[in-house]
C-alpha cells in the first residue's frame, strides 16, 4: 500500500474532526466548518489517504498582510492512528517534501504554526518539519491552555 496525496477538500477537515483526531479539543461546530471551507481557498492544502482513510491533511494560510509569510495547518487522522507507526510517517515525510516545495513556490521566507502547549504530538510534528520554538501565547487556545508559536525562517 502507499500514501495518496489528493487536492484537499473541507469535508475531509470535517471528517477527520468528526472521527476525534488526535489533537485535543477539536470538535464540529459552525466555526469548524466555516474554518475548513476558508482552508480551500487561503492557500494551498493536500489530503493524505491510506487505503481511502484520511492519513490527515495540512497546508498554508496566507491570510496576512506580508508577503513571503504563511501559517502552517495539519490535521492528523485517527483512522490510521491504530495502524502501523510506518503510516503516520509517511505522512510526516510528504508534509515535510510538500511544505518545502511550497516554500520554493511561493517564495517564502517565515513560516508560522501555532500549537497547543498539552499536544505533544503536534510539537514534536512541526519541529520534524523543521520549525523551532519562537514563544508562548498564553490563553491562546482558552483561559487556562497557552498556545506555542513554531516558526521557520528562510534565508534568501
Amino acid at each position: 500500500m502507499s500514501l495518496e496525496i489528493v487536492p484537499y477538500k473541507a469535508e475531509h477537515a470535517i471528517e477527520i474532526i468528526e472521527r476525534q483526531p488526535r489533537q485535543p479539543c477539536l470538535q464540529i461546530n459552525q466555526n469548524a466548518k466555516e474554518w475548513a471551507k476558508y482552508l480551500e481557498v487561503v492557500g494551498p492544502a493536500v489530503t493524505g489517504l491510506w487505503n481511502g482513510n484520511l492519513a490527515g491533511a495540512g497546508g498554508l494560510m496566507f491570510n496576512g498582510p506580508y508577503s513571503g509569510v504563511a501559517e502552517a495547518w495539519c490535521l492528523f487522522g485517527h483512522d490510521v492512528d491504530e495502524e502501523l507507526v510506518s503510516v503516520r510517517a509517511l505522512w510526516a515525510k510528504e508534509s515535510k517534501r510538500q511544505l518545502e516545495a511550497w516554500i520554493e513556490e511561493h517564495k517564502l521566507v517565515r513560516i508560522e504554526a501555532n500549537v497547543r502547549a498539552d499536544f505533544e504530538h503536534g510539537k514534536r510534528f512541526v519541529e520534524f518539519m523543521g520549525l523551532e520554538y519562537e514563544s508562548t501565547r498564553p490563553k491562546y487556545y482558552s483561559k487556562e491552555l497557552a498556545g506555542l508559536m513554531y516558526v521557520k525562517i528562510i534565508e534568501r
